[in-house]
């Protein structure tokens, strides 16, 4: 029996009974390939979550004011010493009366200085007057010795010649010794007073201009004091950017208010987590390989620097995904950022740590 001829098929069914056969098979093999690929990237090793440790720092004021001046503004960078804004802690009145109170404190310190000047001179003059009676009796003191002495004199003659007895000339001796002791303490006395009012006319008229000089310095200073202490400079700590700005012009803010936050654009470390139950035990030196997650996918290494000591409550990296909004405990370690590694402070990023090979213990 002849064979009979295949009768022929149109491009069409030959088309569709090769998607409905190879196709599958060859999708299968794609999924598989595909599956292959994003476990080898994404889930090598032991994979954990870090976040790129941000720096930030917030500008407080130590007294209350009212900001006259704010010289910053949102998402802008500055640098370290850089004015972010004045503060004017006390009002014109208030300086004014203020300044009156030191004015009027430093009158009654004029005018108690005047009364003592007036009772030091009255002082001096005492001492005067008693410095001229030491003299009057020192002046008195010496004719009595002149005295004295002629009628020692005269008792030795007499008593080398036996006219008088020994007692009497013993007596005569004793008192020109007396009288000879009471004049050097009366000079003593007076050179005392003399030296006491020199130094005091010295001090009154050296005190004199310098009170009142120290008096007026010190009103000055005291006046610029008050003008420095009205205002208040806030300054930048760091180089960065401004973060957030909670107060602007014009605004009463209380003392310890923070008036901006300023975060850096660098960090030097990323902070790790291993979450509960932990599946790893982080080790100081242990290789850890760094992988981002923009669409331009990083990948360095890196090693950890240290490990916290106990667990302390972090985001969940879905929550940080925008899926959830729950927050969980886990382990923190420190991971230097290598350099090239072009990542923002705050950044997510996958840890993949690699447990340092087991210690062999020889016997």
């Amino acid at each position: 029996m002849d064979r009979l001829e295949p009768i022929p098929s149109p491009p069409g069914h030959l088309l569709r009974e090769f998607l409905h056969r190879a196709v599958p098979i060859l999708a299968f093999v794609g999924a598989a390939i595909g599956v292959g690929v994003v476990w080898h990237q994404r889930f090598v090793g032991t994979m954990l979550f870090g976040e790129v440790e941000p720096i930030h720092t917030d500008v407080t004021t130590i007294q209350a004011g009212t900001i006259t001046t704010l010289c910053v503004e949102r998402f802008q960078q500055v640098t370290n010493g850089q004015v972010i804004a004045i503060l004017e802690t006390m009002d014109a009145d208030a300086a004014g009366r203020a300044m009156e109170v030191m004015r009027t404190e430093l009158q009654v310190l004029r005018s108690r200085m005047s009364i003592d000047e007036a009772r030091n001179d009255q002082n001096v003059e005492d001492v005067r007057i008693r410095w001229l009676e030491s003299r009057v009796n020192l002046a008195t003191s010496k004719v009595t010795l002149e005295n004295s002495r002629r009628e020692l004199e005269r008792a030795s003659r007499l008593f080398a010649d036996k006219i008088i007895s020994e007692a009497e000339f013993e007596t005569t001796q004793s008192v020109h010794s007396a009288l000879e002791a009471e004049v050097r303490e009366r000079t003593t006395l007076a050179d005392g007073f003399q030296k006491t009012i020199d130094r005091l006319d010295s001090v009154g008229r050296r005190d004199r201009g310098t009170s009142l000089e120290v008096l007026n310095q010190s009103l000055a200073a005291q006046e610029k004091k008050l003008q420095e202490s009205r205002t208040i400079t806030l300054r930048s700590p760091m180089d960065g950017m401004v973060k957030v700005l909670n107060h602007h012009n014009g605004e009463r803010i209380p003392a310890g208010t923070a008036l901006t936050s300023i975060t850096s654009a660098h960090s030097e470390h990323i902070v790790g987590f291993v979450r509960q139950p932990l599946i790893l035990d982080p080790r100081p030196g242990m290789s850890v390989e760094i992988r981002t997650r923009g669409p331009k996918r990083q990948i360095a290494t890196s090693s950890i620097r240290s490990v916290g000591s106990d667990l302390e409550l972090a985001g969940s990296p879905l929550r940080l995904r925008g899926f959830d909004s729950s927050v969980e405990r886990g382990l923190a370690f420190f991971v230097d950022l290598p350099p090239g590694l072009d990542v923002h402070p705050g950044e997510l990023v996958d840890l993949i740590v690699h447990p340092a090979p087991p210690t062999k213990v020889r016997d």
